[in-house]
């Protein structure tokens, strides 16, 4: 297993991307490769799952997972609550989505989770661009729920991956968290002590 930094996985994708596996080939690998490893692990078929994606490639990656986890099956909805898709390839993810896919507002989001309505709950925030700073604001507030999310793409919200900032955030527990090979370690360190540690996977 390699253990690289955040500035070291930039160079690979970029290096991918030059060498015939574009940015949006990556994406759709990385969403479909934690779908499998979702369905793998957990009975998923008629469940309500929530995903709560962000603004840039991380919400990207979880649109595509949206796709995968629809054909296993479960009932998917997905929440923005940064608005919509800003970068190109998550754009493109966003407007592939399958019709059965059920986008609703993030108020409507934040009191069905409250109330448990959902089964599984995919952290798809803020990746690996994180830079560690506090969530404010309406941010904060799902935050505060995500904290008790199932899964997480690449790295739980609020964690930095290079230094582990925002480590207080997790103070108690951390999902399952789906990462690129490399980062695995790396995450592992920030989760020891934890009362609750997650499961990490590569994908």
């Amino acid at each position: 297993m390699y253990v690289v930094d955040k500035a070291t996985m930039m160079s690979a994708e970029k290096f991918a991307d030059k060498s015939g596996t574009d940015f949006f080939a990556l994406m759709q690998n990385a969403g479909n490769s934690a779908a499998d490893y979702i369905a793998g692990s957990t009975d998923i078929k008629n469940k309500k799952i929530l995903i709560v994606c962000g603004k840039g490639n991380n919400g990207g990656d979880g649109f595509v997972m949206a796709n995968r986890l629809a054909l296993f099956g479960a009932h998917i909805f997905i929440c923005l609550p940064l608005g919509e898709p800003a970068t190109e390839i998550s754009k493109k993810a966003y407007s592939q989505m399958d019709k059965n896919v059920s986008v609703i507002d993030s108020e409507i989001a934040i009191l069905l989770l409250k109330e448990n309505k959902f089964d599984i709950v995919i952290d798809a925030l803020f990746g690996t661009g994180f830079s560690g700073e506090e969530p404010k604001g309406k941010i904060k507030e799902f935050f505060d729920i995500i904290k008790e999310s199932d899964f997480a793409i690449d790295i739980p919200s609020g964690l930095e991956c290079d230094e582990g900032k925002g480590y207080e955030l997790w103070s108690e527990r951390l999902p399952t968290i789906a990462a690129k090979v490399g980062f695995s370690y790396r995450i592992s360190t920030f989760m020891e002590g934890r009362e609750q540690g997650g499961d990490i996977a590569d994908i």
